[in-house]
């Protein structure tokens, strides 16, 4: 069973929102994940989104696609942007060769 996955955001004052993610992302957590983005996207249409991964403990290959879904989900009206994460999600990245996801650099 999967820890419990928490999706808090917060509106910073440029207009963007900033959402930090706790938890295990993976397929217990995924849909849960995207309806809270989903949420946020079409009740506060912010200008970008900033995704804080950094309190992610474990990421699977589910967790990734909803990561990579949320920035489709973004794509034609907002700019979604992983501004931190974990080394759970830093190795993952790297595994699947997308280290530069959103415009993640990792450490």
């Amino acid at each position: 069973m999967s820890e419990t996955l928490t999706v808090r955001f917060s509106r910073l004052a440029c207009g963007d929102c900033l959402v930090c993610v706790r938890g295990e992302l993976d397929l217990d957590t995924r849909s849960l994940f995207l309806a809270r983005m989903a949420l946020l996207l079409a009740e506060h249409r912010p200008r970008r989104v900033h995704l804080d991964l950094t309190g992610l403990t474990f990421c699977d290959c589910a967790g990734l696609r909803a990561i990579q879904a949320v920035g489709r989900l973004g794509e034609a009206r907002h700019r979604v942007r992983v501004t931190a994460a974990s080394q759970c999600v830093d190795l993952i990245l790297r595994l699947c060769h997308i280290e530069h996801l959103w415009g993640h650099r990792p450490a």
